[in-house]
């Protein structure tokens, strides 16, 4: 099991093939960053940098829908990791779909 997988699975609530769309996508996300970044050896490594480049540069030829569904996945990452209060504003652009959407769903944390 990925780290990815490890975190989006406890965090992602709902039907298991949202979950495991999520994963999918947090993957092959985490493998583009590797493949750019080598110092990032886990997801527990990301950077808002890093998901900027990712949606920015990566996925420049991508269409508008392809974008958004890896924003929502990074979306959810970010949140899993507790950080998407801070990246917020730096990953946000025109991948976004503004007044639509809701916000992340996460499991309650157990203590």
């Amino acid at each position: 099991m990925s780290d990815v997988e490890k975190l989006l699975i406890k965090a992602q609530p709902g039907c298991r093939i949202t979950v495991k769309e999520h994963i999918d996508r947090g993957e092959r996300i985490m493998g583009v960053i590797q493949s750019r970044f080598p110092e990032v050896e886990n997801v527990y490594g990301l950077k808002a940098k890093h998901l900027r480049w990712f949606l920015h540069v990566h996925c420049s030829q991508y269409s508008e829908t392809t974008r958004y569904h890896y924003f929502r996945t990074i979306r959810v990452i970010a949140s899993a990791l507790g950080k998407w209060g801070d990246w917020k504003s730096y990953v946000n652009g025109p991948w976004v779909r503004t007044g639509q959407g809701r916000p992340p769903k996460l499991a309650k944390r157990q203590s």
